[in-house]
């Protein structure tokens, strides 16, 4: 499915450009629908970690649009721990995370 998506939004595919506001507005579906809302700061808090785990800081600044990485403070028990030897290697490009 990606490959035919491509670089189209992922709950939109055939919008070309999407606003801010849709996640608001699939809310609002939602509810209308009788279902419970999307919590939209659970699912950004998750992003964000899912993110952080394998992008640079700065991609991860850039991507999430914030300029400093508190809002990860609360989150920090999710991301992966390296060790000196896993953290050297990552540092020189040589592995991934363990």
């Amino acid at each position: 499915r990606a490959a035919a998506v491509g670089e189209a939004p992922l709950f939109a595919p055939g919008v070309s450009r999407l606003d801010r506001n849709l996640c608001n507005r699939m809310n609002s579906v939602l509810v209308k629908a009788g279902h419970k809302p999307i919590d939209l700061s659970a699912l950004r808090s998750r992003w964000l970690v899912d993110v952080a785990a394998s992008a640079p800081a700065a991609l991860l600044l850039q991507l999430s649009d914030v300029s400093s990485l508190e809002a990860l403070s609360d989150v920090r028990r999710s991301l992966p721990v390296y060790g000196v030897r896993a953290a050297l290697a990552t540092l020189d490009g040589s592995e991934e995370p363990a």
